[in-house]
């Protein structure tokens, strides 16, 4: 288990959606490069939980979300990296 006591997490909140879904999208992706970011300085991997915990409980879905989440998928097959 990951000791996180000593460890600031990133903010793990995802920016505001606007109305153009492609600026949305690349925002999504620099979130989640921040993300992935944050977890492997922090060797922190619980913040994806946290991030998607925050996602479910405000029910959200915009293209904030789709870019992040297809940014986290480029980097799970190892089509992105930091």
């Amino acid at each position: 288990m990951i000791d996180l006591s000593n460890t600031v997490s990133p903010q793990l909140e995802l920016p505001p959606a606007s109305d153009d879904w492609s600026a949305d999208n690349r925002a999504g992706h620099c979130y989640a490069d921040r993300i992935v970011g944050a977890m492997r300085e922090k060797e922190a991997p619980i913040y994806l939980a946290q991030v998607v915990e925050n996602l479910i409980a405000a029910s959200r879905y915009d293209g904030v979300t789709v870019g992040f989440f297809h940014r986290i998928a480029e980097y799970a097959i190892g089509a992105h990296r930091v």
